[in-house]
This record gives structure tokens, sequence and C-alpha cells, in this order.
């Protein structure tokens, strides 16, 4: 029997097993076991790419292991032998290749595993249960079960969630639902016209790996607002914009935008640009996020969400280059528009789409990529065994509707209560803390979850 299961060896699961193993298990001789099927630990669906285009989001100088040791992946990075010439940039700055990080991971957790202390089990979960004082957790294809007395969820990025729109034809080979699968662009033609909804992050990693395919055909990526994720500034200091958005707090979501507004503004005069602005903002984001009540959060959620994406997660140098390449010469276009339909015709789809500024058109394409990021508010639709575990009342959604309902100690909440040995981790407990979706705080909130495991209650308190 494990001391303590985590399902999901992507970077946050990987990184709470670290830290359990460094804090305390590894010098106990108790067992952490990963549930992840794939290959190698610290992957996930962030890091498993193999697509060398596809790259971090930010410098590697921001990203590691351990809060403590800020420069650890930096380090680790400047002992391999890479060809990746194209990773530093002039500043000094490194972005490498996505998959880097997740080499880095499993490089920090080798000796733990090879020492026996975390357990690499290459499967799927299909039921987790409560069995006496022990989870069972059974796995996918009758491959037997695991026992644990403390589980951690640590379920990676779930697919995008496809538009009603596109549900009678969800299954045609030229609509490509999840652009995260291994390959799944690589059946598009260089000449091929594609299509693309979304204009985040994930249609920065498209443009990208149908330049490096050779790619010449036509892009026209679009979303309701059109907006695109904002790159990097070269050379900006960390902590260049120095203010104490939680001084005061604003209370109401209103109010947070005209203060981020009126902060931008200030910046620009002090010849400073917005990024600098928002460097802050996130360091401070947990705060903010509490000071909000309920209702403000739900408000935020609904209205401004998508002004934070696109400026708090910022595409890589490298990326910002293709993607402008490919703006400047008219490859590539990005039109604020909604999809009304769909026609299939002989050679691809027809796409009719409402534009803001010209209203309805239809779009001949040969491709159509769904890109609108991870679904996590439908993790308990997607996601069997946490729809059993919901079903029995361990767990449920949280109420605004960014994933599981999670306690500031990080323990699950369900219909039953709050469980002191399932906890959650990462993204899914964004409704709580308010930015676990990049780094630094993946990190930080690893190692918090780990300590809380760590305490090893065994007890279950019915009431929230």
């Amino acid at each position: 029997m494990a001391d303590v299961a985590i399902i999901g060896g992507g970077a946050s699961g990987s990184i709470v097993a670290w830290h359990l193993a460094r804090l305390r298990m590894a010098s106990t001789g108790e067992r952490i076991v990963v549930i992840e099927p794939r290959v190698t630990l610290g992957a996930g669906q962030a890091y498993g790419t193999v697509d060398a285009s596809h790259r971090i989001n930010v410098p590697a100088s921001r990203m590691t292991i351990h809060a403590a040791q800020p420069d650890d992946f930096l380090t680790w990075l400047s002992e391999q032998v890479s060809r990746d010439t194209a990773a530093q940039r002039p500043n000094g700055d490194v972005y490498p290749a996505r998959a880097q990080f997740a080499a880095y991971l499993a490089a920090r957790l080798k000796p733990y595993q090879e020492s026996g202390v975390i357990i690499h089990c290459r499967a799927s979960v299909e039921v987790l249960r409560r069995e006496g004082s022990a989870w069972v957790a059974e796995l996918a294809d009758g491959r037997g079960e695991v026992r644990a007395a403390r589980v951690v969820l640590a379920t990676s990025h779930p697919p995008p969630q496809l538009l009603p729109q596109l549900a009678t034809i969800k299954d045609q080979a030229r609509i490509i639902s999840n652009p995260w699968a291994e390959q799944a662009l690589a059946g598009i033609a260089p000449e091929d016209t594609v299509a693309i909804i979304g204009t985040g992050l994930t249609m920065a990693d498209c443009v990208a790996s149908l330049s490096a395919q050779g790619h010449t055909g036509k892009i026209v990526a679009f979303s309701r607002r059109g907006m695109r994720s904002g790159g990097h500034v070269e050379g900006l200091a960390r902590g260049a914009w120095q203010e104490d958005f939680t001084k005061a707090p604003p209370r109401t979501a209103l109010t947070l935008l005209k203060r981020v507004r009126a902060s931008v503004q200030d910046a620009v005069k002090h010849g400073l640009p917005w990024q600098a602005v928002f460097d802050a903002l996130k360091m401070q984001g947990r705060s903010l996020w509490e000071a909000l009540s309920r209702d403000e959060k739900k408000r935020f959620v609904r209205h401004l969400r998508v002004f934070w994406d696109i400026h708090r997660f910022r595409i890589a140098p490298q990326l910002e280059a293709v993607l402008d390449a490919g703006l400047k010469c008219g490859q590539v276009r990005i039109e604020a528009a909604r999809l009304h339909s769909v026609d299939v015709v002989s050679d691809g789809m027809a796409l009719r789409v409402r534009r803001r500024a010209t209203g309805e058109e239809t779009w001949p394409v040969q491709w159509l990529i769904n890109a609108v990021g991870p679904n996590h508010a439908g993790i308990l639709r997607t996601k069997g065994y946490l729809a059993r575990l919901a079903s029995a009342g361990w767990v449920q959604a949280d109420p605004i509707g960014l994933g599981l309902h999670t306690r500031q100690d990080h323990r699950a909440v369900g219909q039953r209560g709050v469980s002191d040995t399932l906890f959650i981790a990462g993204p899914l407990s964004r409704a709580t803390f308010g930015e676990l979706m990049g780094f630094p705080e993946i990190t930080t909130y690893a190692e918090s979850v780990a300590r809380v495991v760590l305490k090893g209650a065994v007890t279950l308190t019915e009431g929230t």
C-alpha cells in the first residue's frame, strides 16, 4: 500500500511528488505512487509536446522545481548538450522547447525513482473509491489497482471543449478537436487553407507548428474579440513596476479593471510597457482574488477573464516572430468573429461566421482546428473517475466554474464534506487561489500541497 498516490504525473503532480520526497518521505522510507500513462513523469499535457517549435512562454530563469532555487532549471539547461541555437535571445533570456522542461523534471525525479521512494505506475485511473481507511484506484484496462492512505488529484489539462455548432460533424477527419494530440496537424498539406477557433496561446502554437512543417496556405484565426496573446518585452527588469495593488484591494471586478487601466496609463507615462504592470499584478494575484466576493469572481470570469489571459499568458519571442511574419505577409489573419455553422463540402468545409465589423460571411477552408484552450470547467464530464468520485460525494465542481471545489489547505470539498486524505493540486483549484496556470505559481503551490499532505490527518470532517 502506498503512503501517497498522485493521479497525474505532469508538471504539478511531479513537483508535488518531488517535494514530498525531499521534505520527508525519502528519509522515512514512505512510498509515493504517481499514476501517469505517459512514458516519463514530468511531461503532462503542457510539456509533453515533442514539437520543437513549442517553447516555454516565460524565460527559463523563472521556471524551477524548487522556489528556493530559482535558477535550477537554467543551471540544468547549461549542463545539457543542445543544438537549439534559437533558444537564447540577444538579452540572455532562454526559451527552450517545452519538452526540455519535461526532461528537467524527469531528471530531478530520477534519483527518487531509482531509490524506490517515487514509483511511476504507467496507467490511467478508471475508478477512485474509498474502502475503509484507504483509497483504491482501479486502473484502466484491468491493470490492477493502487491502494493509498492519501491521494492527490493532479489531473492534467482536459482537452478543449468542442463548440455546439460542431456537435453533428465532430467526427469529420478535417476537424482537429484536440490540437495537443501527437501529430494532430500532420495531415495538413502545405497549401491547405486552415481556420483556427481561438486566438490565444494554443493558436500561436498551431501557427508555429504549421510554419515548421512548411505550410504556406492561408490561416485565419478567430475568436469573439479577436485578441491575440501578447509577447514579452525583452530587457524589462523584474519588478520594474512597483505598486501594491493589495493596499485597499478592489472589491469588485469593475473596480479592479479601472485600477489596472489607471496603472497601465501611469506606467506608460513613466516609459514602461503594460507588461510591467501585469508582472506586478500576477505576484499579488492571490490576495486580489481573495478580496473579491463569490459573485464578483463570477463576474470577473464572465467578463474579464479573456482580457486577463491575453495579457497574463504571453508567447515566447520565437513564436511571436513567426506569428508576426505570417500577419505581415498576409498568410495569417486574426478576426473578431463568431462561428454560426459549418457545412461539409467535397474539398473541406464552408464556415459561416458573423464578423463584428461586416456581418455574416462564408469562409471556405480545408481544415478547422479547435484551439479554445483546456475545458477545466467541464472536468467532471471529461474525466470518468472524477465523475464517479463526484457521484460518491467526494468532490464537486467549484462555485466559480473553473474546476474543482478546494479549500485553502488544498483539501477536496464534496457533498460528504471536507476530506483530510484527498487533495487537489494544480489548475483545477484555481477558483480558490486565482492563478495556477503558470510559473512560479505552479511550483509554489505544489510545495504547499506537499506540506499539507505530510501533516497526515486521516479523519473526515462533515460540512464545509
